[in-house]
């Protein structure tokens, strides 16, 4: 009870003992201008010292507690020590202790914007080895690096990878007449095109020259049309052709779609684009050559067509093929199915049976040269084939000087035709 009574007493005196205590300190900080100080024995105050002018909350607080291992055993029992300090009167403090802390903020930001420069900068200088420098879109290295796994993440999120193999239709004779830059112009218009009617998470790829590869990501539940999209790819490039003054030109493509479903692995789906794209464009080559190598164009005179057909009748095509089989190797047999000679025999008879009311060479041509695209056998082979097979067929053959003149021309007339192949 003494204790007590001793301590109620001196209590008023506890504040001046405080502010002696930091005056004799080596610390400037005056703690009693900013913070509310609460002296405590055991959970009772017994002595509060508030700072003027300051509100406190819990939010607005910082609030500093003497730990049990510091407390101190004195006469009036145990005691501890409770300092708030509001958060403003702490940088306060802070400045007016440490006055190139004021700078500090200032020199953080010009390290984190100076560090966050140069990692963009590195960022930038990185991947420039994945963009084209004609078009700004993904080169070849970034598709294997970049596009390859973002397709694989969108698959493995419920989406479609749907991949077109693009090459522009007759660009060489582009370059031919117009030059290189014409030619560049030309493949920048695809490539902004192609950006015009993709969205923003889409990817152009540049695989070289005027090829290249266009992913759209689509969720696999919405519906999507192929064939409308290349006609709005290549009515934009039919706009900017006129716009920027350079002939017109279209594209083609081969069409593939990635998904969980598939069974090819991702490279080998972008190979089936690449051969889709190939096989139309020889095919719309070839029909192209087709068309402008009609039989009518020889223009036999009625007397002329009567020679040729006559000439029909009278040529061995049997004899030819056994001669032209054994003047093959097995391999070149095995790469045609064993069925040279029977294509060859009827290709000729085609060429000589052919009249204006029966002219079906064309679809026939069609036919001969797609058996001979399957087999994969350079188009320079069937051209050789064909000089080997006509001169078997006529070794024996008395001709007129007439029949030589028509002969002449029908065969010139072919070997003209298949040259064109040779050289597409």
């Amino acid at each position: 009870m003494v204790g007590f009574i001793v301590r109620e007493i001196y209590k008023s005196d506890l504040d001046m003992l405080f502010r002696q205590s930091l005056n004799q300190s080596d610390s400037r900080i005056e703690l009693f201008e900013y913070a509310d100080i609460e002296i405590l024995n055991r959970d009772s105050v017994i002595y509060h010292h508030k700072a003027e002018g300051n509100h406190f909350s819990s939010n607005n607080g910082i609030l500093i507690q003497s730990s049990p291992s510091n407390r101190q055993w004195s006469d009036f029992g145990q005691m501890t020590m409770r300092i708030n300090i509001p958060k403003v009167s702490m940088l306060n403090l802070m400045i007016e202790e440490q006055e190139y802390l004021l700078f500090l903020p200032f020199f953080i930001y010009m390290l984190s914007y100076l560090t966050l420069l140069q990692m963009l900068k590195g960022l930038r200088e990185g991947d420039k080895q994945y963009f084209d420098t004609l078009t700004q879109t993904y080169n070849r290295n970034g598709l294997h690096q970049k596009v390859y796994k973002k397709i694989e993440k969108a698959v493995s999120t419920n989406k479609t990878a749907h991949i077109f193999s693009i090459d522009a239709n007759k660009f060489k004779q582009i370059n031919d007449k117009y030059g290189h830059d014409v030619g560049d112009k030309a493949i920048k218009i695809i490539a902004t095109a192609a950006k015009h009617i993709c969205k923003s998470d889409d990817d152009i790829v540049r695989l070289g020259g005027d090829e290249f590869l266009i992913v759209l990501y689509i969720a696999s539940e919405q519906e999507f049309e192929h064939e409308q999209f290349m006609g709005r790819l290549n009515q934009k490039i039919a706009y900017d052709c006129k716009a920027q003054s350079i002939p017109r030109f279209t594209v083609s493509a081969g069409y593939v779609v990635f998904d969980l479903n598939s069974h090819q692995s991702l490279s080998q789906m972008i190979r089936s684009a690449d051969s889709i794209i190939l096989s139309k464009k020889s095919v719309e080559k070839i029909e192209m050559i087709c068309e402008e190598f009609d039989s009518y164009d020889i223009n036999l005179s009625a007397d002329e067509l009567k020679l040729k057909l006559d000439l029909n009748e009278r040529l061995n095509f049997i004899q030819a093929e056994h001669f032209l089989q054994h003047e093959l190797n097995a391999k070149v047999l095995r790469a045609y199915h064993n069925d040279l000679n029977y294509l060859m025999s009827n290709y000729f008879q085609m060429m000589f049976s052919c009249t204006r009311e029966n002219d079906d060479l064309h679809h026939f041509r069609m036919k001969i040269v797609d058996s001979h695209y399957q087999t994969g056998i350079s188009m320079s082979v069937f051209y050789f084939l064909f000089v080997k097979y006509s001169n078997f067929l006529f070794r024996n053959i008395e001709l007129s000087d007439e029949e030589i003149v028509v002969n002449n021309r029908v065969l010139s007339y072919e070997l003209h035709f298949i040259s064109n192949l040779k050289m597409r």
